[in-house]
């Protein structure tokens, strides 16, 4: 069947997969490759000379990360959310960590692109800078979230976690930074992570004393990290990597109670909306109308929040005092 429309669903699907790829790459080309047709046969599909085959479309929406289901209507009761079922082992922790990679890798391949982070909790890509917090996250999320039964009876030690796991989170980090974003965070953002070590500390889950006031001194390198990057209005790995002119970050702080990490990714003239699950897994949609919602909800909290980043030094001095005297008053505790 001939489509003819500028505005049908193999013309907007197309699009969308036109808008996830890097500029440089042949649309024809790497649908050619991953449909097995010639370059003849993907040029009359892009035109809407051919139909595309329905196990053509599931090809193309799998290998590009795209709800069909968001392109069938703008106005629907319906919205579908992809999720990747965690299998609670090592190994499938190990496909998580994989697939926040893989999405962060096809974010990256847009020329224009930008996260918004709604963070209740600190964003987890600052954990994989360090490597020991990095670790406890990990052990924490397997263990007590997780219940992976290979961390039974098991204490908190750095070596408990896999090289792999380590490397595959510090490449999630380098990733992101490269991402331009906008964080909102709260004075309640820093607790959870302070709340987590507590609990390991009081109920006797570190191997040593030692262990646990490294883990806090982390945490104080994060946060110190995450105020220089504020500072500077820019993300980085390290501060003489910055390029010039680089204005890729900004930090807002919001008074009001969020309730739950959310994250609005645009990525050329697509986005998508990232709900956690089950304290840190991911619910996926690029349903047009949720993402709208999000991103008006999203404006309108950062309108009430106070900019933190940039030259508003002694709000930011203010703000991360007070993370710093939460932390300072657990060390003090541990010790």
């Amino acid at each position: 069947m001939k489509t003819t429309s500028s505005n049908s669903l193999q013309f907007q699907l197309i699009e969308k997969i036109r808008n996830s790829i890097p500029k440089n790459s042949s649309l024809a080309d790497e649908m050619a490759d991953l449909l097995g047709v010639s370059p003849d046969s993907v040029y009359r599909r892009i035109r809407g000379e051919t139909a595309l085959a329905i196990d053509e479309v599931y090809k193309l929406c799998d290998h590009y990360k795209i709800s069909f289901d968001s392109l069938c209507s703008r106005k629907s009761d319906m919205v579908s959310f992809s999720y990747k079922s965690l299998r609670f082992d090592e190994a499938g922790f190990n496909d998580y960590l994989v697939s926040i990679l893989d999405h962060l890798k096809q974010i990256n391949r847009s020329v224009t692109k930008q996260v918004i982070y709604l963070a209740e909790d600190l964003p987890i890509f600052y954990h994989f800078k360090f490597p020991e917090l990095a670790a406890f996250k990990m052990f924490y999320w397997m263990k007590s979230v997780m219940t992976v039964a290979s961390f039974e009876g098991k204490k908190f030690d750095v070596s408990i976690i896999s090289k792999e796991h380590i490397e595959t989170c510090r490449q999630i980090f380098e990733t992101y930074i490269l991402v331009p974003s906008v964080e909102i965070w709260t004075e309640t953002t820093v607790a959870s992570m302070l709340k987590q070590i507590e609990y390991y500390w009081e109920s006797g889950q570190f191997q040593k004393k030692e262990d646990a006031l490294l883990i806090c001194e982390r945490v104080r390198q994060e946060l110190e990290f995450v105020q220089r990057q504020a500072e500077l209005s820019a993300k980085f790995s390290t501060e003489n990597t910055i390029p010039a002119n680089s204005s890729n970050f900004l930090l807002y702080n919001c008074e009001l109670e969020i309730g739950n990490n959310c994250i609005l990714v645009k990525a050329g003239e697509s986005k998508a909306v990232y709900l956690t699950h089950i304290a840190f897994n991911k619910l996926v949609t690029t349903n047009l109308e949720f993402c709208d919602e999000t991103e008006e909800w999203l404006q309108n909290l950062i309108k009430k929040s106070v900019l933190i980043s940039g030259t508003s030094e002694k709000l930011r001095y203010r703000f991360f005092s007070k993370a710093f005297e939460q932390l300072d008053k657990l060390m003090a505790g541990i010790k």
